[in-house]
């Protein structure tokens, strides 16, 4: 009888002291996110890309003047320009002549005549500073792009584009006829190189 009153102390103890002890409940384990950053998308490979990439091979071919004019057309619908004329320093650096052209006739462009390299205009401006010159456009008038042509010797020349529906204002534009000028600028040489080859 002693014994089972002493079983039944100890398991009466211990159960209130279970009972008395605090319930602690386990916190909810959130689940581990990983948000990783997603890759960015890249830009398609548009069609007048691939064009220009073309075309650029093409100008780095050109062995013959002949080829220049429908090369040159073809520069014209990329930039979206209804004409371009690229003009060259004379040996004196002090003016610029026309030295090829599309969209314009042969009259035209004699009338032009040179550019005063201290001219005020952004033909000359982009010569002087070896620097993009933008002309913006109206309701009467076209807007237009003059890119220098840059050679190991400096500028050279500029590359004027006429824009048509304010494509001058585009960067895109910009950059493309960036890229047609420093084509150019290695199938044209100034007078003063080609005097001093001759």
């Amino acid at each position: 009888t002693l014994l089972m009153m002493l079983i039944l102390a100890v398991g009466g103890a211990e159960s209130r002291k279970k009972t008395e002890e605090p319930q602690i409940a386990a916190a909810p384990v959130e689940p581990v996110r990983f948000e990783a950053p997603l890759p960015r998308a890249k830009p398609a490979i548009t069609p007048k890309l691939i064009r220009t990439a073309q075309l650029c091979g093409e100008l780095a071919r050109v062995v013959e003047s002949r080829q220049l004019p429908g090369l040159l057309e073809r520069t014209a619908k990329l930039l979206e320009a209804s004409g371009i004329i690229v003009w060259i320093a004379d040996p004196d650096g002090h003016e610029l002549r026309p030295a090829m052209s599309y969209g314009y006739s042969d009259q035209a462009v004699a009338k032009m005549g040179g550019i005063p390299r201290d001219a005020s205009n952004a033909a000359a401006a982009a010569y002087r500073s070896a620097e993009v010159r933008t002309v913006v456009g109206d309701g009467a008038a076209n807007g237009a792009v003059i890119v220098p042509l840059m050679t190991g010797d400096g500028c050279i020349g500029v590359m004027s584009a006429e824009m048509k529906g304010g494509s001058e204002k585009d960067e895109s534009s910009r950059a493309l006829a960036t890229i047609f000028a420093a084509q150019l600028a290695t199938l044209v040489s100034p007078p003063a190189a080609a005097a001093s080859a001759r």
